[in-house]
């Protein structure tokens, strides 16, 4: 592992710091006027700021499917903020939902493993949309970001013709092969579904993401994927990253 990954390791095991490189990146991606999706939404952590990116004359779409969270942010969020009590998939329609009551962070399509012994989860029906089920609404996206414990690629697979149309910066947790095995996919039709929509994949660091990284050790577990021949978003990371580790 090079010196510059070890050290953003450890400072996210000391203080959390990747959800703050995700805040610096599309602060300096998106600009006034554009629309954004924001995917597992949850408590509004990324709608908040990207609300502040986009300004008054943009928009951004918060997707969260527990009906109590979708409400909060309908209370809290400012008006250029959209809330959706949806889940993302690759699908249309209604859908079993796994609400982990005790840390809903956690909550998701598929049941998975969990990183704590005690669970109090409800099995609910939600809302299930696909991104591309919004496309009306998506003339000026110029970004996606998915959090959604494991279905964040066939949430991608559900936006697939939008992202061709308009290549936004897609942003997006990935567990690699534990979500792949849990919503049945495998890495081949992971990494097929990105070269046909003619985008790159990089991790957090900045270091190309393929299919010979899949079992690589000590990898980040947020993505970034870029269109090919589209604005460069590595010089943008680099400044970021730097600015953590001096």
């Amino acid at each position: 592992m090079s010196d510059i990954r070890k050290k953003l390791f450890d400072l996210e095991a000391r203080e959390g710091c990747f959800e703050r490189i995700i805040e610096r990146l599309y602060r300096a991606w998106v600009c006034a006027g554009d629309t954004v999706i924001d995917g597992g939404a949850n408590v509004g952590r990324h709608s908040v700021p990207l609300s502040e990116a986009v300004g008054a004359s943009g928009t951004v779409i918060s997707v969260e499917p527990i009906p109590a969270l979708a409400n909060r942010l309908r209370a809290s969020l400012p008006p250029n903020c959209k809330v959706l009590q949806s889940a993302l998939s690759n699908e249309s329609g209604v859908g079993e939902f796994y609400f982990v009551k005790n840390d809903p962070a956690y909550s998701g399509l598929q049941r998975r493993d969990y990183p704590f012994a005690v669970l109090d989860i409800d099995q609910i029906s939600v809302p299930k949309i696909k991104i591309d089920d919004l496309e009306a609404e998506l003339s000026k996206l110029t970004l996606i970001k998915l959090d959604l414990e494991g279905g964040e690629f066939r949430a991608i697979q559900g936006g697939f013709d939008t992202i061709k149309k308009t290549r936004p910066l897609v942003i997006f947790e990935n567990g690699r092969e534990k979500p792949a095995k849990t919503y049945g996919y495998t890495k081949e039709e992971f990494f097929n579904t990105f070269n046909e929509m003619d985008y790159l994949i990089f991790d957090l660091f900045g270091d190309n993401f393929t299919l010979k990284e899949w079992e690589k050790p000590a990898v980040p577990w947020n993505y970034i994927a870029q269109p090919r021949g589209g604005r460069d978003i590595k010089n943008i990371l680099d400044n970021i990253l730097g600015s953590f580790i001096h």
